[in-house]
């Protein structure tokens, strides 16, 4: 990806040079794009930052697996930086890199409209979704901000997103338990299905990404079990 992105910023530099030379402004978006690239000490630290922020996501059942995936994205990021006082804040990506299971949950909202459950409960559900779409645009501001020079993220933004994602997280699983033969009112029952299976809700974790047409290359082990 990084040599698309520098191809990118190489082209819209010459547009922008072609616009000056004619006396015309440039693209708005191309403009806004060369002067936040500008403001950064390293190129390439910029680069890779939007790349990781923006174009990876990863789900592992292991959450060492995880926090390693985590530090070799940080680890490459700083290894682009040959002054220290060029380093700038490590990005975010707890909500890119994530812990589950990717064979148990929704993976698309479709999916989770089939579910097993009454039909009383449609305005339920759609409550869910409603809230799931406006926690997806948290998400992006939240991966924005950091790649704006400057921009801050507070340990509260982080704070509420996550108790979004987590209080969504319970209401899918227990729509979900009900597929599997699990009373969700069983309070000690459904706490154990959870922590056997872990489950990953795609559409929710990801809606960015699922609602645009799902991911454009997908990366994965073959699996151990038939």
């Amino acid at each position: 990806l990084e040599p698309l992105y520098e191809a990118c910023l190489e082209r819209m530099e010459g547009f922008a040079e072609d616009a000056e030379k004619l006396g015309k402004a440039c693209e708005s978006d191309f403009a806004k794009v060369l002067t936040e690239a500008e403001k950064h000490p390293s190129r390439r630290y910029y680069i890779f930052k939007n790349i990781i922020l923006h174009n990876l996501f990863g789900v592992d059942i292991m959450v060492e697996a995880v926090e390693i995936c985590k530090l070799r994205l940080f680890l490459k990021l700083v290894s682009q930086v040959d002054n220290k006082r060029e380093l700038e804040p490590l990005p975010d990506i707890d909500f890119n890199i994530r812990a589950g299971n990717t064979l148990v949950g929704y993976v698309t909202e479709a999916q989770f409209d089939a579910a097993n459950t009454l039909a009383s409960d449609q305005s339920h559900r759609d409550e869910i979704k409603a809230n799931i779409a406006d926690m997806a645009d948290l998400f992006n501001r939240f991966r924005e901000q950091q790649t704006v020079h400057g921009g801050q993220v507070t340990t509260e933004d982080k704070r509420k997103l996550r108790n979004k994602l987590s209080d969504l997280s319970m209401e899918l699983d227990r729509y979900l338990a009900r597929d599997y033969g699990v009373d969700p009112d069983n309070v000690k029952a459904f706490a154990v299905w959870r922590e056997s299976h872990l489950p990953f809700h795609w559409f929710a974790e990801f809606y960015s990404v699922m609602s645009e047409g799902d991911f454009d290359i997908v990366v994965g082990n073959p699996p151990y079990i038939q």
